[in-house]
């Protein structure tokens, strides 16, 4: 088929088939390009930075089939635009392989990504529970601390108190060695005293003894009931120091209630008479002496 060449005839037959075989070249280009243009598309929705160059490719390819369209006109145009068109075809080919190059990387960083978050809220959420093991274990210190504080208080109070109870324990004990040794001076001093009267008094007899006497000493007569003392030759009756023998007591009626005086020695005569309801009391250190039994005698 002749291709119009503009004025300067219509050319040979070896040209024409070399202009065919351009044509189709430049058809299969715009193909290309238009599938690159595709590629591109799909390149582009895969990843943000390959857009710029799929839409760059697209619009070569575009102006790949325009060029196409006008190297039906000019040969020369349809070759250099046949050649852009193939290296853009390439180009975009290059990009859509470094497009799912990076996709792919892409994700493979999401997936480490993903696994690094799952990681990391696993971590946080340990931390988050050794946080809370931390935070009950130091309240658990804080309270055993204060429990300890509370038990050495009390152990020095305890301390305090067992010294003090020490101490009077040692002052007792010195008061007790104290009273210890009086009542040991005081029994030595009463066993002394014990032989020293038991030296003097000779006991319960029914007669004057004759035998280690000494002046000063004493003894019961059961047979009397008086006791006696050893004036050093004799044995004499112990008496009131005050003896009274009033002559009013001759002949004497009580009529009333009487208490004796202490110390003192009464000497009755033959008409004594102490009426009924009267208490004539006669105190131990004073003696009452009924000479006379007589009818009129009353006690």
């Amino acid at each position: 088929m002749a291709i119009y060449r503009g004025i300067g005839g219509s050319g040979d037959s070896t040209q024409d088939s070399t202009l065919n075989e351009i044509t189709q070249k430049a058809i299969d280009a715009a193909n290309s390009a238009t599938a690159a243009a595709n590629s591109a598309t799909t390149a582009a929705n895969s990843e943000s930075t390959v857009a710029g160059s799929a839409t760059a490719a697209a619009n070569a390819a575009t102006q790949g089939a325009l060029s196409a369209t006008a190297a039906a006109t000019s040969k020369d145009t349809a070759v250099a635009q046949g050649t852009i068109a193939t290296n853009k075809a390439s180009a975009a080919s290059s990009s859509q392989t470094a497009a799912a190059n990076s996709a792919s990387a892409a994700a493979s960083s999401a997936t480490a990504s993903a696994n690094s978050a799952t990681a990391a809220a696993s971590s946080a959420s340990t931390a988050t529970t050794k946080a809370s093991e931390g935070s009950t274990s130091a309240s658990t210190a804080t309270t055993k601390a204060s429990e300890a504080s509370t038990s050495a208080a009390t152990a020095t109070t305890k301390a305090n108190l067992a010294t003090t109870k020490a101490d009077t324990a040692t002052t007792k004990a010195s008061e007790a060695s104290t009273s210890a040794g009086n009542a040991a001076t005081s029994a030595t001093a009463a066993a002394s005293s014990l032989s020293t009267f038991q030296g003097i008094f000779h006991g319960a007899l029914n007669a004057d003894p004759n035998s280690n006497l000494s002046t000063g000493d004493l003894y019961f007569n059961t047979v009397a009931n008086t006791t006696k003392v050893y004036n050093g030759s004799t044995w004499q009756v112990v008496s009131p120091t005050t003896v009274v023998e009033p002559a009013a007591w001759t002949n004497r009626t009580i009529s009333s209630s009487l208490v004796l005086d202490n110390n003192t020695y009464y000497n009755t005569g033959s008409n004594f008479v102490v009426n009924h309801g009267v208490v004539l009391t006669v105190p131990l250190s004073s003696v009452l002496e009924v000479h006379y039994y007589e009818t009129q005698k009353s006690l």
